[in-house]
């Protein structure tokens, strides 16, 4: 009996589920099957009228039939608000707000996707607001009922766009989830090399409905798996298209541009670069459809139906092509183009150039789309990395980024990397110049670098990518270190504690030699070559010893379980023990130190800008910063630039620390990076050029860099005449309106030579090492009509 009632039980939960999805069903289609009153004249009159607006004067086949899917979802809308109304002519059933309440519910108790009802309530929104703008002379609705109606839809509407949004969300990652891998895509276009050749072989023997299916499914997916365009692309290639396609004699290729799809108001014609080859089968089709013809009426579409209209089923053809290639999963046009979109952003990152390019090629709109991406566990990886880093304390945040905690060892490593490995001589390390750093290219063999200082010029080495981890930690952390209270630098790669150009390498490789490799007998360095061979090209590593790492991971783990903090104990014995840190004396010992630093950063910030002494109120037992220690970490408030002689003299010598000038390439060209870490504030160079008047500047209509205030010009179109051998950093500081971190600022400063007002530029926020400098020209400003225009802002 028991088991009888278990199974009586769950019949009638099966049973209570199919009549659920049965009247779900039943409700859309009891929707559907509501008769439209075709006998009102005036509801065909206005639903005619409604159809010609949204056409336009020369519509394409697809704004046909998203005019006719309009049509019929508000066909079905009147049929719901005038089922058994009286005097329908008089169109008084429009305004019954009950009667569209109701409608708005039965959509949403039907089993419709979530976009298909969105479509039902914006496209009756539509109609409502042409009947509310002209409305017939037999309506008897009054205007303030439809008012209510339209409120009530955009209401409706915006109630939907959440679900939507996460619906669109759910939609993505179950796309990423069956996503096509790389190896697919390549796979197909290699099969439909050797397939595509065998059917036209076969059509110009003889035709089979049969074998122009699979060929139109190998082309549009070898053409699909290449550049991810949409199925109206294919749709909508003309023969009049191909055969207009620009060709060039010197490669051999054909630039095919079609002009009818979905994006093409954003993006213009979709693009694709054919080779020979591949525009020999879009010809080959093309004469296989005049043979079909023989002089009838033929289609004007390459992927060609029976009758004039383009082919309909080309993501069948596409899916028979698939299978006879045994590849994984059911492609549409939609997935390859999701793969194709995603592999872009993996490989050449989210906001790169080459990203950006794809996409305007594939017309393909990122924005819209990175909102639905699935988040992958490599970016997510990424993203806690950066809430991370953004959370650490200056101290701490050193310790995770360089390998062990003398910097100095590290510095030697990389010295002796490119030394002993690379085989690189004395001077051509030591005129090692930031420029050459960033100016590194990197292929397919690793990093390459070229040296172009006159005593090093010819030298070139490749770095693995390992090496080029290496150089980076060194240039963004250790480097950046040295030369942070430097006014001005040399530019030089390779710097001491003090930021000054190391000059005595082979004391570098001792030190190290007799840290880490104390049984190597301490004999001199005679690996590394003499200044007087000639300039190497190293492309291969050579013996050397592992980096230095002082505690590595365990101190990682360590600060995991016991992190420090202002008031936190330092662990016991008993607890380090027992988290299974066995040596735990040096970690204890390297845990008191960030502590002690961490509290003397709080004292000095409690400082306000006068000396600071140690707090009395703190309430710290143990492992307390001295007075003498919080004194001697106090540094005194900067001056003011308006009173500083540091700003004066890097202004007049137009030397000035962390800059260096990077050449991007393409259309953007030269622009300046940061060498150093910069605080909020900080002075970074200044707008340098001819001081002359507004009406001289006026004059110069040849000179573009040009910069107007109310009082004075600087002209900084070509070198000035105090520095004519200096190219000045101001003048390559490129443009950017949505995300500057310079801002530019006036003062009147007093010269050795009398005062003179000079424009200076200030960080906008702390800015990293590698970061680019940008500053908004003010090209939106109403005052400014093109470079070389008035720039009141500028007084600020």
């Amino acid at each position: 009996m028991v088991g009888g009632a278990q199974l009586e039980g769950s019949s009638s939960h099966q049973t209570s589920q199919v009549d659920a999805s049965f009247m779900a069903t039943s409700q859309v289609i009891a929707l559907r099957q509501l008769a439209f009153p075709d006998h009102v004249t005036v509801l065909i009159d206005i639903l005619e009228e409604f159809r010609k607006l949204q056409a336009g004067p020369r519509p394409s086949q697809k704004l046909l039939n998203n005019v006719n899917s309009k049509i019929y979802r508000i066909r079905h809308f009147v049929a719901w608000m005038s089922e058994g109304m009286p005097r329908l002519s008089k169109l008084k059933f429009l305004g019954q707000l009950d009667r569209l309440q109701g409608w708005v519910s039965h959509l949403r108790e039907c089993s419709m996707a979530l976009s298909t009802t969105l479509h039902y309530l914006k496209n009756v929104c539509q109609f409502l607001v042409f009947f509310q703008e002209t409305p017939p002379t037999s309506s008897c609705v009054s205007n303030t009922a439809i008012v209510k109606a339209i409120r009530e839809l955009r209401a409706s509407i915006r109630s939907w766009a959440r679900p939507l949004a996460i619906h669109a969300m759910h939609v993505k990652e179950k796309k990423e989830a069956a996503l096509h891998s790389m190896e697919e895509l390549c796979e197909c276009r290699r099969l439909a090399l050797l397939a595509i050749p065998k059917l036209l072989s076969k059509l110009e023997v003889q035709h089979c409905n049969m074998d122009q299916w699979k060929l139109f499914g190998y082309v549009t997916g070898f053409l699909a798996s290449l550049y991810g365009h949409r199925l109206g692309v294919f749709l909508n290639m003309t023969d009049g298209q191909v055969t207009k396609a620009v060709h060039c004699p010197e490669k051999g290729d054909y630039l095919l541009k079609v002009e009818e799809h979905k994006t093409n108001q954003s993006f213009g014609m979709a693009k694709m670069l054919l080779s020979s080859q591949e525009y020999g089968w879009l010809l080959s089709i093309i004469q296989i459809k005049n043979r079909l013809a023989a002089g009838s009426a033929k289609s004007k579409y390459v992927f060609f139906n029976t009758n004039a209209s383009p082919s309909t089923l080309l993501t069948r053809y596409l899916q028979m092509a698939w299978l006879e290639m045994n590849l994984r999963g059911v492609p549409t046009f939609t997935s390859l183009r999701t793969a194709v979109a995603t592999f872009a952003r993996d490989r050449h990152g989210e906001d790169s150039e080459e990203r950006h390019s794809m996409a305007r090629l594939m017309c393909h709109d990122t924005a819209t789309s990175d909102k639905f991406y699935a988040m992958d566990l490599k970016q997510a990886r990424k993203g806690r990395l950066l809430f991370e880093q953004a959370q650490e304390t200056t101290s701490t945040r050193t310790l995770h980024q360089v390998p062990g905690s003398d910097l100095t060892a590290y510095r030697s490593y990389c010295v002796a990397a490119l030394l002993i490995r690379h085989k690189l001589p004395k001077e051509a390390v030591v005129e090692f110049q930031v420029h050459d750093w960033l100016q590194r290219t990197t292929g397919t063999d690793g990093t390459t670098i070229r040296l172009t200082s006159s005593k090093a010029a010819g030298h070139t080495f490749t770095l693995s990518q390992q090496e080029d981890e290496l150089l980076e930690c060194y240039f963004c952390h250790v480097r950046a270190e040295a030369t942070k209270r430097l006014t001005s630098e040399q530019g030089r790669f390779f710097v001491d504690c003090g930021g000054n150009p190391l000059t005595n390498l082979y004391a570098d490789l001792q030190r190290l030699r007799k840290k880490y490799l104390p049984q190597v007998p301490g004999a001199a360095v005679d690996e590394t070559p003499s200044s007087s061979e000639t300039p190497s090209t190293s492309t291969g590593p050579a013996s050397l010893p592992t980096p230095p790492v002082s505690l590595g991971k365990q101190w990682d783990r360590f600060l995991k379980v016991f992190p420090v903090s202002l008031r936190s104990a330092p662990p016991r014995k008993r607890q380090c023990v027992g988290a299974g840190f066995t040596a735990h004396r040096p970690l204890y010992r390297k845990w008191r130190n960030v502590q002690l630093l961490e509290r003397s950063s709080y004292i000095l910030s409690q400082a306000m800008g006068r000396q600071a002494t140690q707090p009395t109120k703190e309430g710290w037992v143990n492992n307390t910063p001295s007075v003498q220690d919080v004194v001697r970490g106090w540094v005194a408030p900067r001056d003011p630039p308006t009173c500083s002689r540091r700003l004066i003299r890097s202004i007049s010598e137009q030397r000035w620390r962390g800059l260096a000038v990077r050449d991007f390439g393409g259309e953007k060209g030269k622009g300046v990076v940061a060498t150093c870490p910069m605080d909020k504030g900080d002075v970074v160079c200044d707008y340098h050029g001819t001081l002359i008047s507004q009406a001289e500047g006026r004059l110069r209509e040849d000179s573009i860099y040009r910069f107007f205030s109310q009082e004075f010009c600087i002209d900084a179109s070509s070198r000035c005449d105090c520095h004519p051998e200096v190219d000045t950093y101001g003048r390559f500081l490129n443009h950017s309106r949505k995300r500057p971190n310079l801002k530019a600022k006036r003062f009147d400063l007093t010269f050795p030579d009398g005062p003179r007002p000079v424009l200076v530029f200030l960080a906008m926020h702390n800015i990293k090492v590698g970061e680019e400098l940008l500053w908004d020209y003010g090209v939106t400003k109403t005052s400014f009509g093109g470079e070389g225009k008035d720039l009141a802002w500028l007084d600020m």
